[in-house]
């Protein structure tokens, strides 16, 4: 009898290792279920806010379309004018015309500056956003980690993005060109942050007696969305929350 009871109190001895890991599994998950709703909010509220901000840009910048062409016929005009002059040798007519090139290539030069502006404050505002949705997670992880019990610990390792840049292009390499969208304009103006989770207990002093530890990636995405003439900030379909 005393046999059989030695065997059942060293028997439960060894599951209570097990017990208290599977008691830290459950608080580990409610640790990483809280951490994963407050970092996607973070990472879907601010891509969104700043893809509303360069959706604006994106706006003013298609809309001076209208102006490139207009100036771009112009140029083509004058310097026809220009041709016929010079061959008729109508001096006047020649200088008239020369003039008239000299003020649509100035107009040109200014819409060219306008335009390179609105493209570098829609990249600096895209980089400015992804860059706040990585700072407010690591904050958030910090908050988080200062609120675990003793030999928990939580960190969140940022991925490096991919630098954004507007998704347009010319549509001829000259001064003033009208801009258009990219193909697959929806994928290519996605802005993506990623972040790996990590939780484990245990003190490395402490010979880590019980080994358990948690590892897990999310990400969310962000994107423009074109319809008719309109843009429109729209969250993207992207992988996340997957385990590693």
């Amino acid at each position: 009898m005393s046999n059989q009871k030695g065997f059942a109190l060293v028997f439960l001895l060894a599951l209570l290792p097990l017990l208290i890991s599977g008691i830290l599994a459950i608080l580990f998950s409610q640790y990483l279920t809280k951490n994963w709703m407050q970092s996607l909010h973070i990472c879907r509220t601010e891509l969104l806010k700043t893809q509303k901000t360069t959706a604006s840009h994106l706006r003013t910048l298609m809309n001076l379309n209208t102006s490139a062409k207009a100036l771009r016929l112009a140029l083509q005009r004058a310097q026809i004018q220009l041709a016929i002059a010079i061959a008729t040798k109508n001096f006047p007519l020649a200088a008239k015309a020369k003039m008239e090139i000299l003020r649509i290539e100035k107009l040109r030069r200014q819409l060219d500056g306008a335009q390179r502006s609105l493209i570098l404050q829609a990249n600096f505002e895209m980089s400015r956003g992804v860059q706040t949705v990585l700072r407010k997670i690591k904050k958030q992880s910090q908050d988080l980690q200062a609120h675990l019990p003793p030999h928990f610990n939580f960190q969140i390792q940022t991925l490096t993005p991919q630098i954004p840049v507007l998704a347009v292009q010319p549509d001829r390499p000259e001064t003033a060109p009208a801009y258009e969208l990219k193909a697959e304009f929806e994928q290519q103006q996605a802005l993506h942050v990623s972040w790996i989770s990590q939780f484990q207990t245990g003190h490395k002093d402490q010979g880590q007696w019980i080994q358990n530890k948690h590892k897990k990636k999310d990400s969310c995405s962000a994107t423009i969305q074109r319809k008719g003439q309109s843009f429109t900030e729209i969250l993207h379909a992207d992988r996340f929350s997957w385990k590693l």
